[in-house]
């Protein structure tokens, strides 16, 4: 299997199970890896262990991202409130 059937598969596929926080993810991923290390290279388990750090960063800040959105939502709907004739969104 080549990387574009790999991507094809990891994007395509439908994940039913309950999503698991970056903590969560960052600890499955370490346990898969440590299953393949033997196999691997230092520089090939280095190379995933980097992809893993990526994947674990970004999710942080999207996690980020979503709970200052939330807030400033709720900072917007309370300043809509306080205005009289003012809709709430």
């Amino acid at each position: 299997m080549n990387s574009v059937e790999m991507l094809r598969r990891i994007m395509s596929s439908e994940y039913q199970g309950r999503m698991p926080s970056n903590m969560e993810l960052a600890g499955l991923w370490a346990r898969k890896l440590s299953e393949l290390a033997h196999k691997l290279s230092d520089e090939e388990l280095g190379s995933l262990m980097e992809v893993g750090s990526i994947v674990y960063l970004r999710g942080c800040a999207d996690g980020d991202a979503l709970t200052e959105a939330k807030l400033a939502i709720d900072v917007a709907r309370r300043s809509s409130r306080g205005h009289a004739g003012s809709s709430e969104v």
